[in-house]
């Protein structure tokens, strides 16, 4: 198997010390990482100053680890003007994150001074790369969603995060577009091509039912349906404070407010890789039975051959 490594080589000069001076090569193992995925990260360091200098530790960290790190000991010794290998790095991606995701990697640098004998110039760190997390194979997804320009900023953070879950989104009257009279032979025929439906339940009016209670678009009772008949894999995203009724209702969904669209989004994250597993296994579920079908017609096509004979035959 062929490995694709992607280079990178960065300076960093000591601030301490002017005449001291470290370049850091690193190689990922991938080019993209998927969410939940693992990744290697092989370390080497050139010391370009004048000075013996000895590497104890060394560590990389990423956006979602906060104030932790992955760190390994290495106890590698670098004479002046030499590179050598430190180690590798192992991480694990969470399975809530996908995007470009940056990190930074931190060397523990010991010097040999001719006056003091080792010094501890603590950890150093490099200038930040980044990774890719891709979800990955991508899917067809019809979302229902309000058009309305004034929904569009609570909508449209929520279209793109699912994009970057690795799905092509389609929805009647923003990259669909049919003629009034057509629309609803359109919509069906779209969602028949989606792998799934995911809708995005947004306020739209108040109704009477016990009390005022906040209604969405019609129309995504209506899509929800075709969708459920056909069963395909459906996932709600509604608006806090808002009366769903009907098939919707029964429906998984999470829910957000539009004061905190962050919040929401994590909450996405954090389902779309359960929901990316259920789309897959209905697909395995219907090629295995498209198999069966074809496997099953085989056997009558020759079942249908052997009789043939046997009347023909003298």
């Amino acid at each position: 198997m062929t490995l694709l490594y992607e280079d990178y080589t960065y300076q960093v000069q000591d601030t301490v010390n002017l005449k001291t001076q470290y370049w850091l090569n690193w190689r990922f193992d991938k080019l993209w990482f998927k969410p939940g995925g693992h990744g290697l990260i092989s370390l080497w360091l050139e010391n370009c100053g004048m000075h013996p200098i000895y590497v104890s530790k060394i560590g990389t960290q990423f956006d979602w680890q906060a104030d932790n790190w992955y760190v390994k000991d290495s106890n590698v010794y670098i004479p002046p003007n030499s590179s050598k290998y430190l180690s590798f790095l192992d991480f694990t991606i969470p399975t809530n994150i996908v995007g470009k995701q940056t990190c930074q990697f931190g060397v523990e640098i010991h010097e040999k001074d001719p006056m003091l004998d080792w010094r501890n110039e603590g950890i150093v760190w490099f200038e930040p790369t980044s990774i890719n997390v891709i979800a990955f194979p991508r899917y067809r997804c019809f979302v229902s969603r309000s058009n309305r320009e004034e929904n569009k900023p609570v909508v449209e953070p929520y279209v793109n995060r699912i994009q970057d879950w690795g799905f092509d989104t389609y929805t009647l009257g923003i990259n669909v577009f049919a003629e009034p009279r057509k629309e609803k032979e359109v919509i069906k025929a779209e969602i028949e091509k989606a792998d799934c439906l995911i809708g995005i339940a947004t306020k739209r009016y108040q109704a009477w039912v016990n009390g005022y209670a906040w209604k969405t678009l019609e129309w995504l009772h209506d899509e929800v349906s075709i969708a459920y008949g056909l069963r395909k894999p459906i996932l709600i995203i509604k608006e806090e404070d808002l009366e769903l009724g009907g098939l919707p209702a029964k429906l998984p969904f999470i829910s957000f407010s539009h004061f905190n669209i962050n919040e929401g989004l994590q909450r996405l994250n954090n389902r779309m890789l359960q929901f990316r597993r259920q789309i897959e296994s209905k697909k395995s579920e219907e090629f295995l039975g498209n198999l069966g079908k074809l496997a099953v017609g085989g056997l009558l096509f020759f079942a249908g051959i052997g009789i043939g004979r046997r009347f023909l035959a003298p």
